[in-house]
């Protein structure tokens, strides 16, 4: 066996290898068929067993394997054509993975006697030679001096061993009575993960040894399949001694299940991935000879750079394999299949543009797209044989491996590598751009794909800096690739026409495959959050009924916010206020509500036109209460406030409106009064500094601060007394009282022509505009107008007491207030002054 380091003895008559292909024989036929359900679901179907003669590999000078040949491989290298198809890439793109899985070796009758099987070395402690030829894992010499890889689980445990023993039992009589219980005995269910007994033994199917090494012979091909097909089938018998176990609950809480389904689902990639490499190889021995030699133009030479590296990865951690082949290395150990991935990163560049300066720009097209090819065939039988299981699993709990951070860094490596082909394509060689863009978009999609079930399973788990750092990568690469692809879609939409594609027919054509194109990516854009490109397809496309649809349906669980509100955050920075505000009449009137609440100047008017006056009439009085800014001029003041006094008489009218609405007309009224006079500074004033400012004028002027200190209101007056004295004081200036006392008495002026002459002092104009203003309050009841009317210390006659004049015409001036406000009967005829008093 090769865990023992012996040379296997060659079968005949009666040796123990006879014994061990009859035991073979008798576990072969005593293996009962998976259930229907479960072979359509865990059993992908293996490689054929015919294979091809192969064709040693050839490499570039300068590369690492310059010296080596590699007969272990099925990817040979010939030369083809590259001038027999001008117009087409060496290895046709254009037909994607369909061409590589409908190709296959023609059947050959002297394969089909052979059959390759994997001999798994038993536990040298059983004596019992059937175990010993069947148990599928090895524990011999070599594999316990393997180094344990990060995420490896160690050397064989008991339960890994009992699962072992009774999946064999099982496999020969078909019998589980009892099985259960003696695995809860041996501690099978006791760890979790990768660490439970079912998910190790799962482990030593899929990381199983061959019983011989091929040593880079002729068959190796031959070899690899076939241990590849018979760890597939095995595990597959495994899934269905678990399901029949009836354990699948208890191993999904423990988070044992996802370990074993992921084993499936990585023997099913690297089956596929194997298939791609013999594809690759059929189609250049298919190929004619070309002006390139071997090494720069056989497909799957990109492919097989990478999986070497790959296998080089797995040769540094096992130190036993080494001085193996790094190929066969990789088809061993396949629980470690994210290498393939974690080596795109490193040495696809190496491997598409190694020889960049020699190579011409189709070559390196070839080769990137065979690696996205390669790595499209591994997600893509991942996520199937994924979705078969959850129809038999029903929930799989976890992160899918395809979406582990190794996995996504090799699909966006290649990505990158095919967008800056695809660039330097467009300017220089236009053919190749569908054909790279075909498959950069499907590589996109599912490196999207994974981006979108890692961060849901990180949002699941909890832990804000994990969910900021995923979010915003997955939102980088995002918004880069579908980018890229919208790019691609106007060009191909305003490409000129020329040729054969000339014409109404071909034009009509081209309409209909740029509105496919646009609807494509139109639907991946929704379905991962990015809005920009959401928007921008609708844009070009003139279509507001599509764009209303994607802002009322709900977002994808892994985006940020609405798509609503990010289409309200364009139309400000486009600076489009009336399409924003027009949202609100297509169903959006609350969403853009509570949008443009931090808004108010936009918000007033999204409410007047949701009729929503009061709330119009309040954010307006929000606004104009910020009067005091440099920026706002007395007309941008003057029409808010006129334009909440509309709001407010459109509301149902009550007493707290009504109130509102005198304040309203009192702060216009200060405006106008502002205007009417020339006090302009650019900005509306305060009531203070704008009556300081009129007493500072002539006696035209004067009277207009009385004016300001009516509309001003009654507090005010009370808290500016000050003031208040000083306008009376300057108002009495104005006018010469004595001169006015002494021709009142000389020339015996009647009462008429006494309340004429009054009426014409500053005194009486400034009581007129003080006292005379209808409103809701009395001025008086503040101010009254003689010391006797209950406030000795607050009064008119009290303030104009001190001026020069009052001693001696103290009756004049206060008759001329009292004329004024309209008191007492100040406005009669045939009465005399002291009426007026009295």
């Amino acid at each position: 066996m090769f865990s023992t380091g012996k040379k296997p003895k060659t079968p005949g008559r009666g040796t123990p290898g006879t014994r061990g292909a009859r035991s073979s024989s008798r576990l072969r036929d005593a293996e009962l068929a998976l259930p229907e359900n479960l072979h359509n679901g865990l059993q992908t179907q293996a490689p054929p067993s015919t294979v091809r003669q192969e064709t040693p590999l050839q490499h570039p000078p300068g590369h690492p394997y310059e010296n080596r040949s590699h007969p272990a491989t099925d990817v040979s290298l010939k030369e083809k054509s590259a001038a027999a198809q001008p117009n087409a890439l060496l290895w046709p793109p254009d037909q994607g993975h369909a061409m590589l899985s409908e190709r296959a070796a023609p059947p050959r009758k002297e394969d089909k006697a052979e059959e390759v099987r994997i001999d798994i070395v038993g536990d040298p402690a059983k004596s019992d030679e059937n175990m010993a030829e069947e148990r599928p894992f090895s524990s011999g010499r070599e594999e316990a001096q393997e180094q344990p890889a990060e995420g490896d689980e160690g050397p064989d445990s008991k339960a890994q061993v009992k699962v072992l023993k009774h999946y064999i039992d099982f496999t020969l009589t078909g019998v589980l009575d009892g099985v259960v219980d003696g695995l809860r005995h041996a501690g099978a269910f006791d760890e979790s993960g990768r660490r439970n007994g079912f998910a190790r033994a799962s482990r030593s199917f899929v990381d199983a040894l061959g019983k011989s090494w091929t040593n880079e012979s002729a068959n190796a091909s031959l070899v690899i399949r076939g241990y590849l097909a018979d760890k597939q089938r095995r595990h597959a018998r495994f899934l269905e001694f678990v399901s029949r176990l009836g354990v699948v609950d208890e191993l999904r809480s423990t988070s044992a299940l996802t370990a074993i389904l992921e084993h499936s689902e990585k023997i099913a990639s690297a089956v596929a991935l194997r298939e791609f490499q013999n594809a690759a190889s059929d189609f250049a021995q298919q190929s004619a000879p070309g002006p390139f030699t071997p090494s720069e133009t056989d497909p799957g030479q990109a492919t097989l750079t990478v999986v070497r590296a790959a296998g080089e990865r797995g040769l540094r951690r096992h130190v036993a394999l080494s001085g193996r082949d790094s190929v066969e290395v990789f088809y061993t150990r396949v629980s470690s299949l994210e290498d393939f991935f974690s080596s795109l990163t490193s040495h696809a560049a190496a491997a598409c543009f190694a020889d960049v300066s020699q190579a011409p720009l189709r070559l390196q097209a070839e080769r990137v797209c065979e690696l996205m090819d390669a790595a499209g065939r591994v997600v893509e039988a991942a996520r199937k044989t994924r979705d078969a299981h959850a129809s038999s699993f029903e929930s799989i709990p976890g992160l899918p491996w395809t979406a582990s951070p190794p996995v996504l860094d090799g699909l966006w490596t290649l990505c990158r590598l095919a967008s800056d082909v695809q660039t330097r394509a467009a300017s220089s060689n236009p053919s190749l751009v569908p054909l790279i863009n075909q498959r950069l978009r499907s590589l996109g999609e599912m490196l999207l794909d994974g981006h979108r079930e890692s961060l849901e399973a990180t949002l699941q788990a909890g832990g804000r800096a994990d969910v900021i750092g995923a979010r915003k990568e997955y939102a980088a690469r995002r918004d880069v690739l579908l980018r890229a692809q919208l790019h691609f879609v106007r060009g191909a939409a305003t490409a000129v026409p020329g040729g054969d594609q000339s014409g109404p027919g071909s034009e009509v054509e081209r309409a209909r495959a740029t509105t496919r194109e646009y609807a494509y990516l139109a639907a991946v854009a929704k379905k991962h959050g990015c809005f920009e490109v959401l928007a921008d397809i609708c844009e070009d496309r003139g279509d507001d009924a599509r764009l209303l649809d994607y802002m009322k349906a709900d977002p994808p669980a892994a985006s940020e916010g609405r798509f609503s509100l990010f289409v309200f955050e364009r139309c400000l920075a486009q600076r489009e206020e009336s399409r924003l505000l027009r949202f609100g009449d297509q169903g959006f009137g609350r969403e853009l509500g509570r949008f443009l609440e931090g808004r108010p100047r936009l918000r007033w008017l999204h409410e007047i036109g949701q009729q929503e006056f009061s709330d119009a009439a309040d954010t307006l009085a929000s606004i104009s209460g910020t009067e005091e800014l440099p920026s706002v001029s007395e007309a941008q003041l003057r029409l808010q406030l006129c334009v909440e006094k509309l709001a407010r008489l459109a509301a149902p009218r009550t007493a707290k409106t009504e109130a509102l609405l005198d304040t309203l007309d009192r702060r216009i009224g200060l405006i106008d009064l502002q205007v009417e006079h020339g006090v302009s500074s650019g900005r509306p004033l305060p009531p203070a500094q704008l009556i300081e400012e009129l007493l500072k004028g002539d006696r035209g002027v004067v009277p207009a601060a009385f004016e300001a200190f009516s509309l001003a209101g009654p507090s005010f007056v009370a808290e500016n007394r000050a003031l208040v004295e000083r306008a009376w004081l300057k108002a009495a200036s104005l006018d010469d009282w004595l001169a006015f006392q002494k021709a009142y008495v000389s020339e015996g002026w009647s009462d008429a022509m006494y309340l004429e002459e009054l009426q014409k002092t500053v005194l009486c104009s400034a009581a007129a505009n003080l006292y005379a203003r209808d409103g809701s309050y009395s001025m008086t009841e503040v101010m009254p107008l003689r010391s006797g009317d209950g406030n000795q210390q607050w009064s008119v006659q009290a303030m104009l007491s001190k001026h020069a004049s009052f001693a001696a015409a103290a009756e004049v001036m206060l008759d001329a207030v009292a004329f004024g406000s309209g008191s007492e009967g100040g406005g009669l005829e045939g009465g005399s002054s002291t009426m007026l008093l009295d």
